[in-house]
């Protein structure tokens, strides 16, 4: 098992470079999703080159361009609480997202869930896709069970792996200094050793927490988010 889910530190108890080139993307369809979603829930790549450091290629940065979901999609995710980010410029796992900024993770480094038996932290990876994420669980899937949790989830949503939700948070943080889910755990599709669903959140100063609780269990801290990928 991963280490026994943790309780959060502060508890509400109601309840590349910079100067990277980049390849000409139309200014009017980014400037469209800003005005929808607003500056605080529209992350595309170049946000993400000087927040985080990464290096996208030419053919990288022109498919998020021509790929950025349309109007209908936008106000869709304005409108369920959502934000929009781009993904990494290629394909990463939790181990690699943890490695681009350690001191977001309250494991820096080790911790249960770099095992060989945590199959998740290793093989499920985060795409070079636009995803979007609930920021906060829904207010209906705290204290249930993952039954329960997973039936509250409809399409066009998905429950998100670990590694998209910690994608999401921790680049969140880089572009904006805030922290999202400071109290809360999400329950995710990915599954531990022990088969139970992989919890990630508390994230705050001490670092984002990887985590688990029985799925049969329920906790006023552990909820479920959503996503969709486009």
């Amino acid at each position: 098992h991963l280490s026994k889910c943790r309780q959060p530190r502060r508890i509400n108890m109601n309840t590349a470079a910079p100067n990277q080139r980049t390849t000409h993307i139309k200014a009017s369809n980014y400037d469209r999703a800003f005005d929808i979603l607003g500056s605080n829930d529209f992350i595309p790549p170049k946000r993400i080159i000087i927040a985080r450091g990464l290096t996208y290629s030419p053919k990288c940065l022109a498919e998020f361009g021509e790929t950025l979901p349309d109007e209908e999609s936008l106000m869709w995710c304005r409108d369920n609480g959502m934000m929009l980010t781009a993904g990494p410029p290629i394909p990463m796992s939790l181990l690699t997202v943890r490695s681009v900024r350690a001191d977001y993770f309250f494991s820096r480094k080790g911790g249960r869930y770099s095992d060989k038996g945590q199959k998740f932290a290793r093989d499920e990876k985060v795409e070079s896709t636009w995803s979007s994420f609930r920021k906060e669980p829904g207010a209906n899937s705290l204290n249930k069970c993952w039954k329960e949790q997973s039936r509250l989830v409809k399409d066009p949503m998905d429950v998100p792996k670990a590694v998209e939700v910690a994608w999401c948070i921790t680049t969140y943080k880089a572009v904006h200094g805030t922290y999202l889910l400071p109290e809360l755990y999400v329950r995710t599709r990915s599954v531990d050793s022990g088969d139970d669903h992989v919890l990630v959140g508390a994230f705050d100063t001490g670092g984002l927490s990887i985590s688990y609780i029985e799925d049969d269990r329920v906790s006023l801290y552990v909820g479920l988010s959503g996503c969709r990928k486009f």
